[in-house]
């Protein structure tokens, strides 16, 4: 039997991560830099990821599978659109691929992908870059720094 610390809710934990989509082809990691930290139950990440981190000691790795509904969402036709060039605050013309930040009718403003760029107007798909993807992620606790009690998980 081992002494190993468990993670467990209210853990500030250190994680890397690896996203993956169906084909295998990586989108994004942590890697080669610092691992993320999060706090297992505030929120901030996706609630499957948190329960995939839950019991996991330091060195574990744990994989997460999602649809495209349970990550980013389903592709949304209607947020691909055109907007005025004078709309965006920007100096030079944005180019296709570039990420621009926008501001919705309702004020909100959001991140979107320029497609086109035309004499007047814009093209910009405004959904996440990942939206309509199943997706695989990667996870390896790196560390367990404290509990929200201050001293770290559960010994095993």
């Amino acid at each position: 039997m081992t002494n190993a610390v468990k993670a467990r809710h209210g853990d500030r934990v250190r994680v890397h991560f690896t996203t993956t989509d169906r084909e295998g082809t990586v989108l994004e990691s942590s890697r080669p830099g610092d691992p993320k930290t999060v706090v297992i139950g505030d929120g901030a990440i996706n609630p499957l990821f948190e329960e995939a981190l839950i019991g996991l000691v330091p060195g574990d790795r744990a994989t997460v599978k999602m649809s495209a509904d349970q990550a980013y969402g389903k592709y949304r036709k209607q947020l691909v659109f055109s907007l005025k060039k004078k709309a965006i605050s920007m100096k030079a013309d944005p180019v296709p691929g570039e990420i621009i930040v926008i501001t919705l009718p309702s004020g909100q403003k959001t991140h979107a992908t320029v497609q086109e760029v035309k004499a007047t107007k814009i093209v910009v798909d405004a959904n996440h870059p990942y939206a309509g993807k199943d997706l695989l992620y990667t996870l390896e606790l790196v560390d367990i720094q404290a509990t929200s009690s201050g001293s770290p998980g559960e010994t095993l």
